[in-house]
């Protein structure tokens, strides 16, 4: 399983985010069928320093996860 698209309060690329809490959403593929998402772990950098650490979530969710 990988994934294949990032999008951060749905836009694929943004330069700069002007919302003290974005969004993250992620779009997965796998080449086995049933294969399904069971955890997620996000972490935000700003350069080489780590900002935020979600920390390991067991969910399948994948949409509007949010900062903070």
């Amino acid at each position: 399983m990988k994934i294949t698209e990032i999008l951060v309060n749905s836009l694929k690329s943004p330069l700069g985010i002007d919302s003290p809490a974005p969004t993250f959403s992620w779009k997965l593929a796998s080449k086995k069928q049933n294969t399904l998402q069971t955890a997620y772990q996000i972490k935000v950098f700003t350069n080489d320093s780590l900002v935020w650490d979600s920390q390991k979530k067991f969910s399948q969710q994948s949409i509007y996860n949010k900062y903070g």
